[in-house]
């Protein structure tokens, strides 16, 4: 059992980092290139379209993966399934996108100081928000059909197709170029997913298969949806409380490029997650806690190591980003730590999906949000100090609240 989950997981890892490094190297090559200012400003753009993006595939993609993982052993089932989740990704994705084009005016005068240098790009950002949503789409129905392998290939050809295409763009175009250069790698990574998918066959399908289908998936569906809009509005909400204390996109920046590790933590762990989901929902009681305490200690150990690595080097890693980011050294720290929690949150999560009990998953980022915007609101530290502490709170509420409820279920350990 952990062969198989080390193994999949490995595929899966191989090709999210290659996915991943695309956003790493450009950020690390725009920093560079750019002032601080106008780094932060590029920073809170991507985090708009993360924000967004996470609203829509956090609250759907796990869903995508268990059901898939349920039905991929019934033809009809799975072609009603597929159907139906490939018409709502893309209206979702379609008027998200749109929204955020006709909102991009107003946004940039109340959220990002009223530059209006910034809408042209944003404009822009609206059309890699739609191909990010559907290229995660794609992804996420290849891991309920666990092609692990398939999706290490298709992340390797997009990368390197497009890696020289979003140099060219920065060097060219500076922030704008960044923009262009990672709409054209979600556009192709989607391209190449989607290629991949389609040689899947599905049976014939009727309206009453759609319309019952449907009714079952939104209503899992919205608990995980407010959960989701949740945190993630209070994430990105933090970040602009910052831009506004300080005046400038300069702090913003260097907490940013820190909080780029973390995300090394959360796609290493949610690698190994994500492959666990479609194995509980198939497996019996007893396997199924013998799989998630396997997953647990894997994810747990991996999450210390790798934050006791990034603390110990905070310095040297923050100072690839030029001199003016080497104090965000305690930034990287703080959020090093942070990934620790994420990732015990995030394992019970998955856990509460695989058995349908979703509710109690907005209820605790409720509170985790609320914890945040106390340690926001009423902390002496310097902004991005307090913005990372804030963080910090959000995932260690979180993790605290699941391990509560765990044990007064009785339902492990």
């Amino acid at each position: 059992m952990i062969k198989t989950i080390l193994q999949s997981s490995f595929f899966l890892l191989v090709g999210n980092v290659f996915g991943r490094s695309i956003m790493f190297i450009t950020n690390v090559f725009i920093a560079r290139l750019l002032s601080q200012e106008k780094f932060g400003e590029y920073m809170l753009i991507r985090n708009t379209i993360i924000t967004l993006h996470s609203i829509v595939n956090s609250s759907s993609n796990l869903i995508i993966i268990k059901e898939v993982a349920i039905a991929r052993k019934n033809p009809k089932h799975i072609s009603v399934l597929v159907t139906i989740l490939a018409v709502i990704n893309f209206l979702i994705a379609l008027t998200l996108s749109c929204l955020l084009f006709y909102l991009t005016p107003y946004m940039v005068e109340y959220f990002f100081l009223g530059k209006t240098s910034l809408i042209n790009i944003l404009y822009i950002s609206s059309l890699m928000l739609f191909f990010s949503l559907l290229a995660s789409f794609v992804q996420n129905l290849l891991i309920g059909f666990e092609e692990y392998q398939k999706i290490a290939l298709s992340s390797i050809y997009a990368s390197f197709l497009s890696l020289p295409i979003v140099f060219i763009f920065i060097y060219f175009y500076a922030q704008t170029g960044a923009i262009i250069g990672v709409t054209l790698y979600f556009t192709i990574d989607f391209i190449i997913k989607y290629i991949i998918l389609n040689k899947i066959q599905y049976n014939v399908i009727t309206m009453i298969d759609i319309l019952k289908e449907s009714k079952k998936i939104l209503l899992f569906s919205l608990p995980l949806l407010i959960s989701i809009f949740i945190s993630s509005l209070s994430f990105w909400y933090a970040r602009t409380l910052i831009i506004e204390e300080t005046n400038s996109f300069a702090d913003i920046a260097i907490f940013d490029a820190a909080f780029q590790w973390l995300t090394i933590i959360m796609l290493i762990t949610g690698s190994t997650s994500s492959v666990v989901l479609p194995m509980l929902v198939k497996a019996d009681k007893k396997n199924k806690i013998k799989i998630f305490k396997i997953n647990l200690i894997i994810n747990f150990l991996l999450s210390v190591i790798i934050a006791l690595f990034f603390i110990i080097f905070s310095t040297q890693i923050m100072s690839i980003y030029g001199d003016n980011y080497i104090k965000g050294g305690n930034i990287l720290t703080i959020l090093a730590g942070t990934a620790i929690f994420f990732t015990i949150s995030s394992i019970f999560n998955k856990w509460m999906i695989s058995h349908e009990e979703v509710w109690i998953i907005p209820i605790i980022n409720l509170v985790s949000s609320i914890s945040l915007f106390i340690v926001l609101h009423y902390s002496f530290q310097s902004p991005i100090i307090k913005l990372a502490l804030s963080f910090c709170s959000f995932y260690l509420i979180s993790s605290c609240m699941y391990i509560f409820y765990f044990y007064k279920r009785s339902k492990i350990l």
